[in-house]
């Protein structure tokens, strides 16, 4: 997945983190891959939305979807969800119905929202606190699966590991986070679960102004039980194919060490990636050594992949058994998407806690690495 937004040279490609952070800290460019916001509302008294909820809004791909879905308007797809009708959201929030309508129909033209049986209804993942537990539960599931495929190939992962220059300086314990958690557990997954398109197909087009080609998948939940949230930021160096990959947990020692990276590269006082990594304080993975471990990658995750298609019919199950199954024929990969998201850092946490490698420090890491697919997984 791979977007564009692009002011000039530096290029930040990311993975998850928070709208309020936005612009404070990627000054130049902002690739989005995961970009997720949390807020608290207390709604209104129309049906459904009494009352007080931590709504989570996140997408993956390409384009802006709050160019045109404000925070008002994810609470009203919410309302909407649970059965409420425009009338009875626009009486609530004391809004004339016809005003209301006409920041609907933006929606609509966003392939967010669509209008059918003189209804409006989300034509993304809506879910409801119920339904996003039941849903967090059912991934620990499929996070056990993919924990154990990783275990049971760990003296694979380790004898690749043990090729690789860096493992003269870090140990797979150290590194691991970055490699197995990061590579092969989140992108290098999703990669191969795009690629089957068997449980997630290429995401759908949803135009907004200022991007009329966006492709992104986009969910919103209520009070989500996610404590992890693992994330990847990708900032492209000024040479072909080569990236600071940051992973882990948002904090201020993470937007410190990004703020620092993007310093660097527009100053583009580094004379190659490797000093480059000197500079910042990160590990380093040449290019062949890149190679090599992406092969790896690739091999372990369609590993993961046959383990995760082995539960598609479940899967589909658990979509059939979620409210917007009942109005959206759409919804399916945005679910999907938003479902792996719960799997990867459960599964990660896993491997944490049975000893094959580390939780870093500020509970975030970085690498300088080569990769000519680039970060993520790209629709054409």
């Amino acid at each position: 997945m791979d977007v564009r937004l692009i002011k000039n040279e530096t290029k930040v490609f990311n993975r998850f983190f928070r709208k309020t952070i936005l612009n404070a800290v990627f000054k130049t460019a902002i690739l989005l891959l995961v970009f997720n916001s949390t807020y608290s509302i207390v709604h209104g008294q129309a049906p459904g939305i009494q009352t007080e909820k931590r709504i989570s809004s996140s997408m993956a791909g390409e384009g802006n979807p709050w160019e045109v879905l404000t925070e008002d308007l994810e609470k009203v797809l919410v309302a909407l969800h649970k059965g409420s009708t425009v009338s009875e959201i626009a009486s609530a929030c004391e809004i004339e119905e016809d005003k209301l309508i006409c920041q609907l129909e933006s929606l609509v033209k966003a392939n967010i929202l669509i209008y059918k049986n003189n209804r409006y209804f989300p034509d993304i993942l809506v879910a409801t606190e119920e339904e996003t537990g039941t849903v967090y539960n059912r991934a620990g599931l499929s996070a056990d699966k993919i924990s154990k495929t990783v275990q049971s190939n760990w003296n694979i992962i380790r004898t690749a590991y043990d090729k690789l220059n860096v493992s003269q300086t870090y140990s797979l314990n150290e590194q691991g986070f970055m490699l197995v958690g990061s590579r092969i557990l989140d992108t290098g997954v999703l990669r191969s679960l795009a690629n089957s398109e068997e449980l997630l197909l290429p995401a759908p087009v949803r135009p907004t102004p200022s991007f009329p080609n966006s492709k992104y998948y986009l969910w919103i939940e209520e009070n989500s039980p996610d404590k992890f949230g693992f994330g990847q930021k990708d900032i492209e160096l000024k040479f072909d194919n080569w990236y600071a990959v940051n992973f882990g947990s948002d904090n201020e020692s993470r937007l410190k060490l990004e703020e620092k990276a993007v310093e660097f590269i527009e100053s583009g006082e580094y004379e190659n990636p490797e000093h480059f990594a000197q500079l910042i304080g990160a590990p380093f993975l040449n290019k062949e050594d890149s190679g090599l471990w992406e092969n790896l990658v690739m091999e372990i995750s369609n590993k993961c992949l046959e383990e995760l298609l082995k539960e598609k019919n479940e899967i589909r199950e658990l979509y059939s058994s979620l409210m917007t199954s009942q109005y959206s024929q759409n919804t399916f990969d945005d679910f999907y998407c938003w479902y792996y998201h719960y799997v990867y850092p459960l599964a990660i946490k896993d491997l944490i806690e049975n000893k094959y490698f580390q939780m870093p420090e500020n509970k975030h890491t970085t690498m300088i690495l080569y990769n000519e697919q680039g970060n993520g997984v790209h629709f054409e």
